[in-house]
């Protein structure tokens, strides 16, 4: 009866869901467009791109992702084979990583990736026989044991055991034929002695003896082998019984062959731009030219395992069930165009991310991939192929190129602007361009005589507190500039101290002085840090001040003059990322007085010895969570997790620890709604669901998940709602204390336990939560039922 009353008690609550935001998981924010493999199962089709992997239900076409934030050990895929008979899924890598999913069960067998072998490992394709799987990697042929689940053998073909390139495999009428880059190597299937180099023959009767030979695949008792060579690609065909002679099956000199397999009774044909599908009597019965709707970037193509048409894997545009009589039908996840990402920027619950970037020197990369954006828990992407003003329908004719920075306005979350490294300034409305700001409608200059001084060279935008937006502009004099919110643009310059030798960064507003806004504009190249005080009037010069600083002591005392990222903390802190480490600035108001004032490298003790925090690592990002907390990003060793104060490490997240897909960080963005961080890769984006969130002035009513505590729920339970640090009370309905704890940001958690560390008794549990000015509030209920 007691338990029946607190379940009814609980409905009576005003309670709020966080089940779309798991603490402590991760997520994908990859794209599936460039799917390179595609395989069956008896009940779904499995396609992966290099980054991840994804499930297709036979029964309702339903999509289930596979990738590492959530069961793979890996990126970089590089072949999927399904094994039905054994509701078997086999994934390797270009590493020569494997994972092995059985039902819904994920195994990793990383002897090939950890071993001593002095060889690139990438597995280029599985061949399956009875128990045994046949693993063709770059540097020989390994054997799956699939019922022990374990490395058998390893086949060193190669004159005097040597390495060769692995590129397929086929078993039939007793022998095991390889196509390599050597030529094909073939031996007797049952030897006993196959590690033995000795077992293995360069077959001396193909078109080329030593050629480079990608497929082969036996049909209706001919043998077919795809070479590769300068003029273009063969397919030939002989018989199996008299391996000779030789026959031209299939020429493309453009195109290029990506594969031909023998599925059931059909041979499929994938090149670049087509699938042929031939009967045993070798007449089409099936043709798809690519060419014909723009889609030329086909690598596999399977039957469909319930005979309705075959699946098409397509490195540009995702995945295709193709059945006759019907337009290809595309199945993807949703994720964003590209999975290009140099910086990310977050407010609310909206995430854009602007794709572009340059290369050392600051040259471009003359990227086209666009902008990508998050909101309502679905990527969209503006680009050349949604946007006419991005692909040279604008009065410059030119298409946007290398998408650096973007600003999402404060007072509109749905208007954002993104800077170009060549066009200037993209203003977006509702998810449309509705201006380009440039040389021809706004102080932006251009340069390069060659191009009429049209390219505009745009990195950092940042909005301040009155809602102007602050633009860094490159390789001129008048390199600062900002918009106001009535279409008012100034510029300014630095008397010569920024010439057009200078490229601009990062900007951030610093909002805590007493005398107004700061500007904080990183340097690159080896520059340091500009800071700038516009004084009481954008329009009035007069007492403007700035200061360029640098590593001299007296000067900034920054660790190193090579910045690479900056951020503002809760406390009105500079945190200044650079070459060697970390410099902060704990009070701005020093700067523009005699008073010393530099950057202070952090002590931190470790092991028993003491240190400067990160001081060997290139700081390529900053970012602050709604705790205070420090998010580092890294060049080359990830994500670091801080204390407010720099001290304490609380994460630290690796590719090789965590699902983060790679140690290079472009940037970091903390989404104060939801708690979400998210991190920007070479590779890609990926998210970490956070402890803190960010936080309201006053304490509101909170939000408590899950409510009902129910006896099968072992993780924490979240309060939501609270203001920046609040004291947070959990006491039985009697008024004792069982749990205390500070919030980060608006969020307090709470593991269920009391202080003795004992789950606690079925009850109602009552939140208080104290205010800044040291009252308490009830904010919420907890019901916990054992």
């Amino acid at each position: 009866m007691k338990r029946f009353f607190l379940i009814l008690l609980c409905n009576a609550l005003v309670l709020f869901s966080y089940t779309q935001n798991e603490l402590l998981t991760w997520k994908d924010h990859f794209s599936y467009k460039n799917v390179i493999c595609v395989t069956s199962t008896n009940d779904a089709v499995y396609a992966a791109t290099s980054l991840g992997a994804f499930r297709v239900s036979l029964e309702d076409n339903s999509i289930t992702r596979i990738n590492k934030a959530n069961n793979l050990s890996d990126v970089g895929i590089s072949c999927l084979q399904g094994i039905p008979e054994r509701d078997m899924l086999l994934v390797g890598y270009d590493n020569g990583n494997l994972d092995i999913m059985i039902g819904n069960k994920f195994i990793n067998l990383s002897d090939i990736k950890e071993s001593s072998l002095i060889a690139a490992k990438k597995i280029n394709s599985i061949y399956v026989k009875g128990d045994f799987a046949f693993l063709c990697t770059e540097f020989g042929i390994v054997q799956l044991d699939l019922v022990r689940l374990e490395i058998k053998d390893t086949f060193l073909i190669g004159e005097n055991g040597t390495y060769v390139n692995v590129f397929d495999l086929e078993i039939v009428d007793g022998r095991i034929l390889v196509a390599t880059d050597r030529g094909v190597f073939e031996a007797e299937e049952n030897n006993s002695f196959l590690a033995n180099f000795e077992s293995w023959t360069l077959n001396a009767e193909t078109p080329s003896i030593d050629g480079r030979y990608e497929n082969i695949t036996s049909f209706n008792g001919r043998l077919y082998l795809h070479e590769v060579t300068a003029d273009g690609e063969y397919v030939y065909s002989t018989s199996l019984s008299t391996m000779e002679p030789w026959e031209e099956f299939w020429f493309d000199a453009v195109e290029g062959v990506r594969e031909i397999r023998k599925y059931n009774n059909d041979l499929f044909l994938t090149t670049k731009g087509l699938v042929k599908v031939y009967n045993q009597d070798l007449q089409i019965i099936r043709n798809i030219d690519w060419l014909g709707v723009g889609w030329t970037d086909s690598y596999q193509a399977i039957p469909d395992p319930l005979g309705n048409g075959f699946w098409v894997a397509n490195n540009r545009d995702g995945l295709f069930h193709v059945m006759q009589g019907s337009a290809p039908a595309k199945i993807i996840p949703n994720g964003p165009r590209n999975s290009a990402a140099r910086k990310i920027k977050s407010y609310f619950e909206d995430v854009w991310c602007a794709t572009g970037g340059v290369r050392l020197g600051y040259v471009n990369n003359w990227s086209q991939e666009g902008i990508n954006y998050y909101v309502n828990n679905k990527w969209n992407s503006i680009t050349r192929e949604t946007e006419p003003l991005m692909d040279g329908e604008n009065e410059y004719g030119n298409v946007a190129f290398d998408m650096m920075d973007v600003a999402i306005d404060p007072s509109n979350p749905d208007h954002v602007y993104v800077s170009s490294w060549d066009e200037g300034v993209y203003e977006i409305l509702n998810g449309e361009i509705i201006e380009i700001h440039n040389t021809s409608n706004s102080p932006l200059v251009g340069v390069n005589e060659e191009f009429n001084n049209e390219i505009v060279y745009v990195d950092g935008l940042a909005f301040d507190k009155d809602g102007n937006l602050w633009v860094t502009n490159s390789k001129t004099a008048d390199c600062l500039h900002v918009l106001t919110p009535e279409g008012q643009w100034y510029s300014f310059n630095f008397e010569g101290a920024i010439n057009e030798t200078f490229v601009l960064g990062d900007v951030i507003i610093d909002s805590g002085t007493d005398r107004g806004d700061y500007i904080w504009v990183t340097l690159p190249k080896g520059n340091g840090v500009l800071v700038f005080d516009y004084g009481d009037s954008l329009s009035d010069s007069s007492d403007d001040r700035y200061k360029i600083l640098g590593t001299a002591d007296g000067e900034g005392a920054l660790p190193s003059d090579d910045v690479y990222s900056i951020n503002s903390d809760v406390n009105g802190e500079i945190w200044i990322g650079t070459l060697q480490g970390i410099g902060v600035f704990y009070d701005t108001e020093c700067i523009f007085t005699d008073d010393l004032c530099d950057a202070q490298q952090i002590l931190i003790e470790q092991d028993g010895n003491f240190q400067l925090l990160l001081e060997t690592e290139t700081i390529t990002a900053i970012e602050v969570d709604g705790g205070n907390r420090k998010w580092i990003g890294t060049q080359t060793s990830g994500v670091y997790l801080l204390s407010a104060d720099g001290i304490d490490q609380i994460y630290r997240f690796t590719e090789d620890n965590s699902p983060l897909i790679s140690n290079t960080i472009q940037d970091i963005s903390f989404n104060f709604s939801t708690g979400e961080i998210f991190f920007a890769t070479d590779e890609g984006v990926v998210s970490f669901i956070g402890t803190a969130t960010g936080f309201d002035g006053e304490i509101t009513e909170a939000s408590i998940y899950p409510n009902p505590v129910r006896e099968d729920d072992d993780g924490v339970i979240t309060i939501d709602g609270l203001t920046f640090r609040t004291d947070v009370k959990i006491t039985d309905i009697n008024g004792t204390i069982v749990h205390s704890t500070t919030s980060e940001g608006g969020r307090a958690l709470w593991n269920g336990k009391n202080e003795n560390g004992e789950r606690v008794s079925t009850g109602v549990y009552l939140v208080f939560a104290t205010n800044r000015d040291g009252s308490e509030t009830t904010v919420g209920k907890i019901a916990v039922v054992n």
